[in-house]
């Protein structure tokens, strides 16, 4: 797929930082029958997509295939296995829509997948502009993808997060990361 025509004029007039990370539906829309292209809508139940998805999207439920019993992203290996069961490959474009794209989109990343994005529009937005639209489940060929180990710069470890925090109350503001990744700490709090 030729990635380099995946910026979007909303993106793009909008003065993104990463334009290529967001898609606009006419993009999608055009893509949709790429046979490299993945779409995946991330929800918390399977309530929505069964009502009606964008054409070819398979389910990530958030709290069945994303987070463990802990509310923890699940381990490699079971994400792996997501990964495959939804036909993703190392050279598919994955574009995420739903309730929780993010969470996809920061997953895919966290291991290494180099093409992934999400839809600049809702579920509505979709539906409303007569985009392709079903109930039919999506079965996707599954793939055998060997996902690459977890990018540390990319995931603050509880440890990462204490240590930022006790420096921050010390009066030495902590980085999280190195060079272009980090990321100051300024103020973590659950109320």
């Amino acid at each position: 797929m030729d990635t380099t025509t995946a910026r979007t004029r909303s993106a793009d007039d909008r003065g993104f930082s990463r334009p290529d990370v967001l898609v606009d539906t006419d993009w999608l829309a055009d893509h949709l029958a790429d046979p490299l292209l993945r779409v995946i809508e991330v929800d918390v139940s399977p309530h929505s997509y069964d009502e009606g998805h964008i054409e070819g999207a398979v389910l990530w439920n958030i709290y069945g295939d994303l987070k463990d019993g802990e509310y923890r992203p699940v381990d490699s290996a079971t994400f792996e296995r997501v990964v495959s069961e939804s036909g993703i490959g190392p050279d598919s474009t994955v574009v995420f829509y739903g309730y929780g794209p993010a969470l996809g989109f920061w997953l895919m990343t966290l291991h290494g997948h180099r093409d992934v994005r999400v839809l600049d529009a809702s579920r509505e937005t979709w539906r409303a502009e007569g985009r392709p639209w079903t109930t039919a489940t999506a079965h996707p060929e599954t793939s055998v993808y060997r996902l690459a180990h977890e990018d540390d710069r990319l995931r603050a470890k509880e440890q990462d997060v204490q240590d930022a925090i006790d420096a921050e109350a010390a009066g030495d503001p902590a980085e999280l990361g190195e060079g272009e990744a980090a990321a100051t700490l300024a103020s973590v709090r659950y109320v």
